[in-house]
This record gives structure tokens, C-alpha cells and sequence, in this order.
């Protein structure tokens, strides 16, 4: 298991400032996001290539490709076939950077007010994405997110039984869901369980969300005990959505996030695990 820095933290800075950050405080890897300073659909073959060796000279590996592509719920047949394209431009960048996983947003909205129509157009796309996906070896991750239909794991696991696909995944984000911690107890952990395959780690509170971890609301020592007991070994991202400001550095942020989770995880049923 290891540490994994989300360049969304590192957001307006560019993906290179990104790598060091992640190599200056002993992250393992980096998951990109597709942030246009980023990682976008259009970025030149030459230049995923030119990342791959900057990351290969760190010994930083990536965990994952966190795209925006979707979602599929709304999408008529020319959008869908413009999301497919992209997300195999992805797959070949993915190839290029040694990263099997791939996230995709199937459909906006709480489950519970998506209609027929969506859920079914939302299955279908993930379906037709996951095909995609495989002819390159690469696996389909849904982040489980308030205000989407990941939002409750029943839905979750409901739409990716729609899909039919045993390519398709979870990343669990715990702090995505800070108002209902029954979405991310252990009854839900459970319910995951071996579908959980990237873990987004960050503290939130219901009011005014961004917190520095172990100053917010989420309940860790619960997700560390759902995560062993499910028998998780993948990365962990670090993901707070705390913003640098005047009083703090981005290069602080990093710093404490990273210190804070592994004291956590030292604490925890997973300290054996983290490399």
C-alpha cells in the first residue's frame, strides 16, 4: 500500500511541480488528474512520454488517471462517441505511464432522482467504456461522490451490475461523504469490499468542507478498519481540498498531509501494510 498525491491538490501549478512535491514527501506515486494543466485529452503523445521518464528518474509510479469523461446519463450517441475517443487517447497515455486504472463520471445527480432513462443510459455508457478499456488492459473506476450516482452504495453496486463488466471498480472517498458516515462505515466497506480498488484520502466537514487532515469531520479510524478488514492493499491518494493561501504554503499542505496520514495509519489495523 502506498501514498499516492492527487495533482488536483497541486491544481494551477503545473504537473511537474506536481511529480516533486510527490517525490520531496515520500509518495509512491502520483494520481493525475485530467485537469487541463494537467493531463487533457489532447496533450501530445511526446509529452506523456517525457512524463513517464521524469517519473521513472523519482521512482514514482502512477495509480491512477482520474479523467472527467461523462457523464454518460446525458450524453446522445455523437457526445458518447466523443467520450469514447477520449477516453482511449487516455488508455494509450495510460499505457505509456505504467497506470491500469481509469475513473469515469457515469451520471450527475443523487441516484434516487435519476430516472429509468439515465440509470440506463448511465450502464450502458460504463459498459461501453469498460469494453474500451479492456482491449488495453486497463480497469474503470467510479468514485463514490455526493451528488452523483455513486452516491450511496447500493447505487454504486446496483450500476455496476447493470454494466455486466468485471473491469469496472470503485474508488472509495470517504470524505465525499461526510454527512451520511453511513456511506462510508463499515457496513459499506463491506458491501465494496473486493471492488474497492483506489482510495481517495481526505478530511472534510459538513460546513465549509476543506479541512487539513485530523481537523474535519471523517472518521478514519472507522475507513482503516473497513479497509483492512476488506483486505485493501492499494494506494491511498491524498486529496484535501484545502487551497494554499498566505498563511499557508502548498508545499506545507503536502507536507502535513502526508505526515498526518501515516501517523493515522500507524495507529491503525493497515500500518503494516503502507510502504
Amino acid at each position: 500500500m502506498i501514498l499516492s498525491l492527487c495533482t488536483k491538490v497541486t491544481a494551477g501549478h503545473s504537473l511537474d511541480e506536481s511529480i516533486a512535491l510527490a517525490a520531496r514527501y515520500g509518495c509512491g506515486a502520483i494520481e493525475i488528474f485530467g485537469l487541463p494543466e494537467h493531463l487533457p485529452p489532447d496533450v501530445s503523445p511526446e509529452e506523456v512520454v517525457r512524463l513517464a521518464l521524469l517519473l521513472r528518474d523519482l521512482g514514482l509510479s502512477v495509480s491512477c488517471l482520474a479523467t472527467y469523461i461523462g457523464p454518460y446519463a446525458d450524453a446522445d450517441e455523437a457526445t458518447m462517441g466523443r467520450f469514447l475517443a477520449d477516453l482511449r487517447r487516455y488508455c494509450m497515455f495510460a499505457d505509456l505511464l505504467g497506470c491500469r486504472l481509469i475513473r469515469q463520471i457515469p451520471a450527475l445527480g443523487a441516484p434516487d432522482r435519476l430516472t429509468d432513462e439515465q440509470w440506463r443510459r448511465a450502464a450502458r455508457g460504463l459498459a461501453l467504456a469498460a469494453d474500451v478499456a479492456a482491449e488495453y488492459d486497463k480497469r474503470i473506476v467510479l468514485e463514490t461522490h455526493d451528488g452523483q450516482i455513486t452516491e450511496k452504495p447500493w447505487a454504486t453496486l446496483r450500476l455496476i451490475e447493470m454494466a455486466g463488466r468485471d473491469t469496472v471498480g470503485v474508488t472509495f472517498d470517504p470524505g465525499n461523504h461526510v454527512a451520511c458516515p453511513e456511506d462510508y462505515g463499515l457496513e459499506a466497506i463491506a458491501a465494496y469490499g473486493g471492488l474497492i480498488w483506489n482510495v481517495h484520502v481526505k478530511d472534510t466537514a459538513r460546513q465549509d468542507r476543506a479541512r487539513l487532515f485530523g481537523e474535519g469531520e471523517v472518521d478514519y479510524r472507522v475507513v482503516w478498519e473497513g479497509l483492512a478488514a476488506a483486505g485493501y492493499d492499494g494506494p491511498l491518494g491524498i486529496e484535501t481540498l484545502v487551497q494554499p493561501g498566505p498563511d499557508l504554503s502548498l508545499d506545507e499542505i503536502v507536507a502535513h498531509e502526508t505526515a498526518a496520514i501515516r501517523a493515522s495509519l500507524a495507529a491503525s489495523p493497515l500500518a503494516d501494510r503502507l510502504n
